[in-house]
């Protein structure tokens, strides 16, 4: 991704099957976190359900 477009990404929700392994997703939230700049923190939740999982990254504005 081009890093203006980085800049506008503050929220990404990423359905997962169910053979998906935790471990499977460190990569994307380190990457996400990576391009979050210093003024912002991330917020990870992982939502199971009966059919399928999501992951959500947020980046939320950091508190001074």
């Amino acid at each position: 991704m081009t890093k203006k477009l980085n800049d506008k990404i503050k929220r990404i929700s990423i359905g997962l099957n169910k053979n998906t392994q935790l471990k499977e997703l460190d990569g994307v939230i380190d990457e996400f976190t990576k391009e979050t700049n210093d003024k912002h923190e991330v917020k990870v939740s992982l939502i199971f359900e009966t059919s399928q999982s999501t992951l959500h990254l947020n980046s939320v504005k950091k508190l001074s």
